[in-house]
């Protein structure tokens, strides 16, 4: 699926006319700017971000209604769990016409994921409210997220970042966690992008790093960009 870039154009207000009660920004965002997706697994959050003179800001948080699995990353295939780490969107992995109703592949296995082993793949941002380690927004959840991030492709945003967290990446959470889990060196790498993100306002470029996430000065030059790096894509889902 190709798209000619177009400018973005202000969003009809037929859109945000049943949207006005949760809407997280002053006004309504530019439908078609660039968007970033932040997803929180322990909150079950989706987060929503849309690009303005520069910066990325909230635009809306979505409850995510069901997906599978616990904290730490997706391993192998079947193993009914959800990923973390960095992904991201481009035309190609888009679905329309989904059985559940819409849906996008988030990326998975990225390069950091290959060079851990890590298998499995077709994991998708969807509607309904059923997940074998995807992230189901409901039918109506995923009509507005879809609409968002379709629309900044279609006029030039070359793929749309999607970091997937176990929570909100405090210091005193990634050791709270780290107690139960093995988890904790790979939750601080994932940290420094979250943190980046808040600091800069706009989203971190990771990459992989023999098995690592490595950000801005930290990557070397033998290091591998994580995103779009040999995605498998379905043809329906």
């Amino acid at each position: 699926m190709a798209y000619a870039p177009q400018p973005p154009v202000a969003a009809a207000p037929s859109i945000f006319q049943s949207l006005t009660s949760s809407l997280r920004v002053a006004e309504p965002p530019t439908l078609g700017a660039p968007v970033a997706i932040r997803i929180f697994k322990e909150e079950k959050q989706l987060e929503l971000w849309t690009e303005r003179d520069g910066r990325y800001s909230l635009y809306k948080s979505f409850p995510i209604c069901q997906m599978s699995g616990g904290l730490g990353p997706k391993q192998k295939e079947a193993d009914y769990q959800s990923p973390e780490g960095f992904y991201a969107v481009s035309a190609s992995q888009l679905q329309p016409n989904s059985n559940y109703f819409k849906a996008f592949n988030i990326g998975y296995p990225n390069a950091v994921d290959r060079q851990n082993g890590r298998s499995g793949g077709l994991i998708m941002v969807h509607g309904n409210c059923v997940s074998i380690g995807c992230f189901a927004m409901t039918d109506k959840g995923i009509a507005e997220i879809y609409s968002f991030v379709e629309a900044a492709i279609r006029h030039g945003q070359k793929d749309v970042p999607v970091e997937i967290y176990p929570f909100r990446m405090t210091s005193y959470n990634i050791s709270m966690h780290s107690f139960s889990s093995p988890w904790g060196g790979f939750w601080r790498e994932l940290q420094v992008g979250y943190d980046m993100f808040n600091q800069t306002g706009r989203p971190a470029r990771a990459m992989a790093c023999n098995g690592h996430y490595r950000f801005g000065s930290e990557a070397s030059a033998g290091c591998t960009p994580v995103a779009g790096w040999n995605v498998r894509v379905a043809a329906q889902y």
